[in-house]
This record gives C-alpha cells, sequence and structure tokens, in this order.
C-alpha cells in the first residue's frame, strides 16, 4: 500500500488540508463525554475496508478505490485532529467534522479518475520493461488497478516471472494465461506446492542469477582447458608426440583427484603412447592392448565427476555404413571393458563416427592407421 500513498500523495495532502480546515473553522459546542454516531460508522467502515486491502480481497480497480479510500479517510481526519489539538488541545468539536466528508469524497473521487488511468499506464510500462530484462518478448500486458495479467506466456517461464514481479513496484497480482503466479503483497507462487520455492524474493532471485553466472563461467573456463589439454598433442609434431605424452604423464600429480584438464590430458598422452586395438575387421580388443585400458579407466576413475565419451573411428576402407556400425560395436567393446575395469558404466557413453572425422589421409597406409583410433573424450 506504499505504493498508492506515493502515487498519490498530492490528492491526500489536499484531503489532509480539508479536514484541518475544518477543525480549524468549526465552532460548536464539544461532545466531551461521548463519540458523534457518524464517527462510529466511519471508524467500523475504515477498519473493515483495511482489513479488506491488507488481505487483498478487492481485486482490480475496484481494488485500487479501496485503499485509496482508507487513505484518504485517514488524511482528513489527521488534518482535522492535527489542528484541533493545535487549537484546543481535544476533539471535542469532531461532530462538526462530518460536514467536510462531502469534499473530501469529491476529491477521492477525482484522485481515482484522474490519477488511476495514469497509474496504470505507469505499471503497464515497468512490467512490459520487467519483462524484456528476463528476455519475454511476447507476453501480453493488461494491467486493472495494481493487478497484472498476462497472455501468450511459456510454462517454463514463470520462475522468471516470479522474479519479474518482486522488482516491479506498485504491482499486487499477477496472473500467467490465468494462473496466478504471484499473490497480493507477496512474491509466493500460489501455484501446486510443485511450482512453489520458486525464486520468492528480489534478493534471491539475484543470488540465484549470481550463482548460475558464476556456474556458466566455471563451465566456460573448463572446456578452455580441456580444449587446450586436447590440443596438446594435436599440435606436437608426430617424431614428437610420445615424448610429448611421456612428459604430460609425467606431469600428472600422483595419489590425489585429477581435475577435468588434467585428467583428458593423461586420457590423450595414454592414447597416444598405446592405441587401442582391434582384430581386423572386428570389435575383438587384442590383448596388448588391455594394459592401456586398463590405465586409462585408473585414470577415469580420479575425475569421478566428469562422463566420458568413447569414440571409434575408422579408416575410408570399405561402405560408410559398415565403417560406421563397426566403429560403434569397437566403442561399445571399450565402454564394457572399462566398465568392467571399475568405472561406473553411466558415467560411459559409446560414439561411433565412422570414417567421418579423419585426422590423417587417407591416401597412405599410415594416414589409414592413424584414422582407425579410440579417442576418450570428457564432457
Amino acid at each position: 500500500m506504499g505504493y498508492i500513498l506515493l502515487q498519490y500523495a498530492p490528492w491526500f495532502v489536499a484531503i489532509f488540508a480539508v479536514g484541518a480546515a475544518m477543525a480549524f473553522f468549526v465552532r460548536q459546542a464539544g461532545l466531551r463525554d461521548r463519540t458523534a454516531p457518524w464517527l462510529v460508522w466511519c471508524a467500523f467502515a475504515f477498519a473493515l475496508a483495511l482489513v479488506l486491502a491488507l488481505l487483498g480481497a478487492v481485486q482490480g480497480r475496484a481494488g485500487v478505490w479501496l485503499e485509496t479510500g482508507v487513505f484518504a479517510f485517514a488524511s482528513y481526519m489527521a488534518g482535522a485532529g492535527a489542528v484541533a489539538l493545535a487549537r484546543r488541545g481535544d476533539f471535542s468539536e469532531h461532530d462538526g467534522w462530518a460536514l467536510g466528508l462531502l469534499p473530501a469524497a469529491l476529491l477521492w473521487f477525482g484522485a481515482n479518475a484522474i490519477s488511476g488511468p495514469r497509474v496504470e499506464a505507469n505499471l503497464t510500462k515497468s512490467v512490459q520493461a520487467a519483462l524484456a530484462d528476463v528476455g519475454e518478448k511476447t507476453a501480453q500486458v493488461t494491467v486493472d488497478g495494481r493487478d497484472v495479467t498476462l497472455r501468450g506466456v511459456a510454462e517454463a517461464e514463470r520462475s522468471k516471472l516470479v522474479a519479474m514481479a518482486s522488482h516491479v513496484d506498485g504491482v499486487r497480482t499477477l496472473r500467467a494465461d490465468g494462473k496466478t503466479v504471484v499473490e497480493p503483497f507477496t512474491t509466493t507462487s500460489s501455484e501446486p506446492s510443485a511450482e512453489k520455492g520458486v525464486v520468492e524474493k528480489s534478493a534471491e532471485a539475484a543470488q540465484a542469477a549470481a550463482k548460475e553466472a558464476e556456474a556458466a563461467a566455471k563451465r566456460a573456463a573448463e572446456e578452455a582447458k580441456l580444449a587446450s589439454a586436447r590440443a596438446m598433442l594435436a599440435a606436437a609434431s608426430p617424431a614428437d608426440r610420445i615424448r610429448t605424452a611421456r612428459d604430460a604423464l609425467r606431469a600428472l600429480p600422483s595419489g590425489v583427484p585429477l581435475d577435468a584438464a588434467q585428467c583428458q590430458a593423461g586420457l590423450d598422452a595414454t592414447l597416444a603412447i598405446s592405441k587401442i586395438e582391434f582384430n581386423s575387421g572386428s570389435s575383438r580388443i587384442r590383448y596388448v592392448s588391455t594394459d592401456a585400458l586398463d590405465r586409462l579407466a585408473a585414470l577415469l576413475k580420479r575425475c569421478p565427476d566428469k562422463k566420458a565419451e568413447i569414440a571409434g573411428h575408422t579408416d575410408n576402407v570399405g561402405k560408410d555404413e559398415d565403417n560406421q556400425a563397426l566403429s560403434q560395436r569397437r566403442a561399445d567393446a571399450v565402454v564394457d571393458y572399462l566398465a568392467r575395469g571399475g568405472v561406473a558404466k553411466d558415467r560411459l557413453s559409446g560414439v561411433g563416427y565412422g570414417a567421418s572425422k579423419p585426422i590423417a589421409s587417407n591416401a597412405t597406409d599410415e594416414g589409414q592407421a592413424e584414422n582407425r583410433r579410440i579417442e576418450i573424450i570428457l564432457r
């Protein structure tokens, strides 16, 4: 209700002045032993209206008229009471103040008729600006009093709307496609419990956004490290690749968990030193590759929070569909071996690429041999 007080402040000041003028100019016998009946009824109506306003029981423009009526009566009585105390030191002449209720009511009516549309227009602009800030540009905004209705909003966008509403001063109730997402005088979702617990306060929304940005930055930095780790061996010449790979393995810390970049560097180095070999045209792993696979499993167990894609590749000899199927079977065979070696299978996924991603020319036997390979890529 503070928003109403600020938006209609000049009108309430004028009503305060009317009350003060009535108390100043009224000259009649005071009621020292009782309260005037009109004031009793007005006080009862004021108390009821205040409760209804605080509960948000009256919606739309009628709710705004109710809220301004509460402030108007309070302003009138405050003006009259202040002058009465200053002039006489008591409220004994309050029976005569009833005459001022008519001009005060006219001012209250004028406030809503003149300033009400302006308040709605300002709220519409504020809500549209807030929607643009959270990336929602298709919603249609309708403002009735201080109650906002949005149409054309996706279900997934409702959590953003709760955060948005907490930033827009003056919004009492927010509805999205018929469902209330912000109740009067709260920023709490009123939908079923499955949708509760989304951002309830602007501070919480800002904190969640900051955490999300921090996590995104961390993911970007990690991906850059992974790319750098994979590029290290790729940049080395074939003659230097084994030496570079051995240096990378020696640089790994021993006996402690590895971060993603260290783990990727270790995997690439191990595969550069010892390729995973299969029987010709088969997915049967040759015995000579079991030692390398055991070392790969040990490395993967040192970075348990990362998933790994086991990528199978072939040369271009034969049909594309046959090569793709063979590369998939070989990738799956490596996944099975690593799982038997203690790596959680839900961390592993085998993907066959066939001959679609060569790293050397298929025009030579040496190039074809390089293209027949297994890669392990952390995700």
